[in-house]
C-alpha cells in the first residue's frame, strides 16, 4: 500500500523574514510523501522570491492571487489538495522534522478525523528543532472542528 500523501497549505503574505526557515522546516520532514501549496496572497516583500526558489523541489507549488486575506488564501490552497490529509502551515512558523511523521502515526493508529497539539514559542534565531512529540492528544468530533489538520473523506 502507497503511504498516504498529505498537502501543507502555506499562505504567504509579506513574511520575508520568515518563510526561508518555515519552508526548510517543510522541506527536511522526515515524511516524504508531501505535496506543499504555497499560495502568494499578493505580496509586496521578497515572499514570492523566496518561495520560488523552493520550486526546484518537486513537492513544492506556487500559486499567487491578489491579496484577499488569510482565510481567502487558505481556501485558494484547498483547490489543489488531491491527499486524504492536509495541514494548513502559517509561513511564520517551523515544524519539527518528524511532525508529519509522527501525526500520520496518529491518525493511522486512532482512525480519527482531526488532531490537535501544542505548539511551543522559539526564538527566531534557532537553527533546529526538537524531535517532535505529541504528548496532549485531543480528540475532536468533525461537528466541533475548526482546526488546522484534518483528515479529508
Amino acid at each position: 500500500m502507497m503511504p498516504a500523501k498529505v498537502s501543507i497549505v502555506v499562505p504567504i503574505y509579506n513574511v520575508e523574514a520568515y518563510l526561508e526557515k518555515a519552508l526548510a522546516s517543510i522541506q527536511q520532514q522526515s515524511y516524504r510523501e508531501l505535496k506543499v501549496i504555497m499560495v502568494n496572497d499578493g505580496s509586496t516583500d521578497h515572499s514570492v522570491e523566496i518561495a520560488q526558489r523552493f520550486l526546484q523541489d518537486s513537492r513544492f507549488m506556487l500559486v499567487s492571487q491578489k491579496n484577499q486575506g488569510l482565510s481567502a488564501a487558505r481556501n485558494t490552497g484547498l483547490k489543489y489538495v488531491d491527499s486524504e490529509y492536509v495541514y494548513f502551515f502559517d509561513s511564520d512558523d517551523q515544524i519539527a522534522p518528524n511532525l508529519i511523521e509522527t501525526a500520520l502515526a496518529v491518525f493511522n493508529k486512532n482512525r480519527i478525523d482531526l488532531i490537535s497539539f501544542e505548539s511551543e514559542l522559539v526564538s527566531c534565531q534557532k537553527n533546529s528543532l526538537p524531535l517532535f512529540k505529541l504528548t496532549n492528544i485531543d480528540v475532536i468530533e468533525k461537528k466541533n472542528c475548526s482546526c488546522a489538520c484534518y483528515r479529508r473523506k
